[in-house]
């Protein structure tokens, strides 16, 4: 591919990225999106710029002021509107896959490796960035607009590197390297990932560049860019060192010893996804390692880890490949235990080592082992079997980022194949209930929480949600059962004491049905879902004097619930006070205009108070 050819080769590059994420502009905020944007405390204003750029101990986004910025950018543009947070990450991952496409071609194209790639560099660099860009394993880094703290990261690495290699291939090189210690510099705003990249750097600089100089002699040699590298690393190490971050994380998963052991399979399980991304998950449960049990992974990563090694101390390319893989997941998979063992996002970087060696090794079979007529078939096969392959990522990109359009979705898929996940459970729980139990979701919901309960059948939470799936799907006697189980686990749970009594009711189980409403106001005094139910069934029994008091106390826990005032109306018009009724309506369509029941109420309301004498 020559350098005319360079441009529609980009375009379509960026077209295929664009298009493979063109379906996540609604995908809405999720998980930590709330603490990070939406919550009271994040900042908004770019007015404050200095609580933006040192936020307070706790702040979800402490210790990462780049980062913080970019949503408060994001919110003076759109607010809570989600199109322009996804619109950035989005062109983030692109300038993420160009960097990548003008590093790997610079390098093939390079003194050390021309002589036998150099005539193919630019094809090579743009498959390697294709199957990098379109790879599922980044919907996580991209779509999920919080993890824009691994993907911008990832660009300054990236964009670090990139320059320290213009500088090293120009006749001028301060200019490229000032930029470089000025992309790190950000990059240490952003997110610690960047720890790595001096080391990376340097690795480069061994293998591609000063090749037989010691590490002191290429840092003599390349001082301004060694020297903005450090500045980078100080800024970071005050930012860490100040504890924002380290006060909104959680506790660690497990101990140091449990944690690292535990990598050994999460380390395999990233490259299993990074093969083929079957069973991607939003969240992972796993369990501590025993040193028996994980032995096995342990000799397959030392099998890995060993002979990259050796390649670096041999300044062997795909040594310098290999330590771009181990170097950037060290802080997140080593002895520094955190909150979740594994993330995909984490494999954001990483993944690039492996799809650039992927493409590379491919091609130097070819070249090694063919004689030429041979040798052409072959690298035509190759690229036709590697736009095969971005393809089919491509399409697997399209259908991950169709699980993030919703919360009940995204959960209910880490829950169906993470069922002894704790955290999924609860956050299909809670989206369930947030979302108000959406019908076209039920059943794959069902299945997944079916399968969690199983694994945590002490979770109350758990139970209930299943039982609220069935009765939502009609399945009232199969709700029973569960919301039966969850009582027996917390025999005070007021919300499993209320979506029972609905259920009952609805079977016609009424005085049982009562029993449970009265038990959920008991267990929970303003519990005013309850008191309008329990007000519900006394009324269809004909006692309305006691229904009205049960619709005032719905009432006096919520002023502003439209439906409750619409009870307590109903209660006052039959026992013949329309005037009192017709402003308890009149305020429920106040609160809510399209509340047409009421409407219809307060017409009669007022008929009834013209007539009344």
């Amino acid at each position: 591919m020559k350098d005319r050819k360079l441009l529609p080769a980009l375009v379509a590059l960026a077209l295929l990225v664009a298009v493979a994420y063109s379906n996540t502009f609604g995908v809405p905020f999720l998980f930590d999106d709330q603490g990070n944007i939406l919550d009271p405390a994040a900042v908004k204003d770019l007015s404050n710029i200095g609580r933006i750029l040192l936020p307070r101990q706790g702040d979800f986004v402490g210790g990462r002021p780049v980062t913080n910025l970019t949503f408060a950018v994001n919110w003076a543009v759109s607010g809570a509107e989600v199109w322009s947070y996804h619109a950035f990450n989005l062109l983030v991952h692109l300038g993420s896959v160009f960097l990548l496409f003008g590093l790997v071609r610079r390098t093939l194209a390079g003194e050390r490796l021309s002589p036998v790639f150099g005539r193919h560099a630019a094809r090579l660099a743009f498959f390697a960035a294709l199957l990098w860009g379109l790879h599922p394993l980044h919907t996580q880094a991209v779509t999920y607009i919080s993890q824009r703290f691994e993907s911008l990261s990832g660009f300054f690495f990236l964009l670090t590197l990139y320059l320290a290699v213009r500088g090293w291939g120009s006749q001028r090189p301060w200019p490229w390297h000032l930029g470089a210690g000025a992309a790190c510099l950000l990059g240490a705003g952003t997110k610690e990932l960047v720890v790595a990249a001096p080391l990376v750097v340097l690795a480069y600089d061994a293998v591609f560049v000063h090749r037989s100089a010691s590490p002191l002699q290429a840092v003599r040699r390349s001082p301004l860019l060694y020297g903005g590298l450090a500045a980078a690393m100080g800024l970071l190490a005050v930012l860490v060192l100040a504890g924002t971050t380290a006060a909104a994380t959680p506790e660690p998963a497990m101990g140091r010893w449990d944690y690292l052991l535990t990598q050994a399979e999460v380390i395999l399980h990233y490259l299993s996804l990074s093969a083929w991304p079957a069973g991607l998950s939003f969240i992972y449960h796993w369990e501590p390692a025993s040193l028996p049990g994980v032995l096995p992974a342990l000799a397959a990563v030392a099998a890995l880890l060993l002979p990259a090694a050796y390649g670096l101390w041999k300044r062997h390319p795909a040594g310098f490949a290999g330590a771009w893989f181990f170097l950037i997941l060290a802080p997140t998979s080593s002895i520094l235990p955190l909150p979740f063992v594994a993330w995909e996002y984490r494999m954001y970087l990483p993944l690039a080592a492996l799809c650039v060696l992927a493409v590379a090794a491919a091609y130097w079979l070819a070249v090694r082992f063919l004689s030429s007529p041979a040798r052409e078939k072959a690298l035509r096969l190759g690229a036709v079997a590697m736009a095969a392959w971005g393809l089919a990522l491509f399409s697997g990109t399209l259908a991950r980022n169709q699980v993030y359009l919703s919360p009940v979705t995204l959960w209910a898929d880490a829950l169906d194949k993470q069922p002894a996940s704790e955290t999924a459970l609860r956050c299909v729980a809670k989206s369930l209930s947030d979302e108000g139990f959406p019908p076209v979701y039920l059943p794959y919901a069902k299945t997944a929480l079916e399968k969690g309960v199983r694994e945590n059948p002490d979770e109350p939470l758990g139970w209930i949600s299943l039982g609220l799936c069935r009765f939502h799907m009609g399945e009232l006697e199969q709700a029973v059962e569960p919301l039966e189980t969850a009582l027996s686990l917390d025999p005070d749970y007021a919300e499993a004491h209320m979506a029972l009594g609905l259920t009952l009711s609805r079977l016609g189980r009424v005085q049982a049905a009562k029993d449970h409403f009265q038990k959920a106001v008991e267990a929970k005094p303003d519990y005013g879902d309850a008191y309008s139910s329990l007000g519900v069934l006394l009324a269809e029994q004909g006692d309305m004097e006691q229904a009205r008091e049960h619709f005032e106390k719905a009432v006096r826990s919520n002023p502003d619930d439209p439906k409750f005032l619409n009870n307590l109306g109903r209660a006052e018009l039959l026992l013949g006070n329309p005037e009192k009724a017709a402003r308890l309506f009149a305020r429920a369509l106040e609160l809510s205009p399209g509340f047409a029941l009421a409407r219809y109420n307060l017409k009669q309301a007022e008929q009834r108070s013209k007539t009344s004498p």
